[in-house]
């Protein structure tokens, strides 16, 4: 089982790739093959995030007081909002798609009066019950990570007043943008 695990990290760190995409076909104590895919195509998806995230920007914000553009995946669980935001924050040779496109997005001067983007998936929900007399009430509530990019552009990127998220359960900071 030992040598399973080992795998991908000797293909992650000899290659210097971290695709998630990667096909792995092993004979123990003899040969490995792996097959690892990545596009040449520019990702559709992100790009038509960011078309949304541009035009949320410049419509929905005063643009005097910090923005916080929050987004929902429905289609990622918590577990790996967490997984990829803990993978970007740990240092890995090669930042997340995510990481870099929002890293483009926020370095954009008219984008300054965003002070951080939240990525959330599905997290879990509950709901609790009370009865006061003849008063009932119902919450709803979905508890969950969100992988959080601060804006290093926006003036009070490091004043706690507008730290939404100021931290990672693990008690890392969150993230700050990328530059290459």
């Amino acid at each position: 089982m030992l040598w399973r695990q080992s795998i991908r990290p000797y293909i992650e760190e000899k290659f210097n790739s971290r695709n998630r995409e990667l096909f792995i076909l092993f004979a123990p104590m003899k040969r490995a093959l792996v097959l690892s895919l990545e596009s040449a195509e520019r990702d559709a998806f992100l790009d038509h995030l960011f078309d949304e995230l541009s035009e949320s920007a410049k419509s929905q914000f005063t643009k005097t007081r910090p923005g916080l553009l929050c987004v929902q995946f429905i289609d990622i669980t918590n577990e790996q909002i967490q997984r990829l935001a803990a993978d970007d924050r740990g240092g890995r040779p090669q930042p997340s798609a995510l990481l870099k496109e929002t890293s483009r997005f926020l370095d954009n001067p008219g984008r300054d009066h965003i002070h951080a983007i939240a990525y959330r998936g599905c997290g879990e929900v509950s709901k609790t019950s009370t009865r006061a007399g003849a008063t009932a009430r119902d919450d709803i509530l979905e508890e969950g990570h969100a992988y959080v990019i601060f804006n290093d552009r926006h003036p009070l990127v490091h004043d706690r007043r507008y730290s939404v998220f100021s931290a990672n359960p693990d008690g890392s900071p969150p993230s700050l943008i990328v530059r290459e």
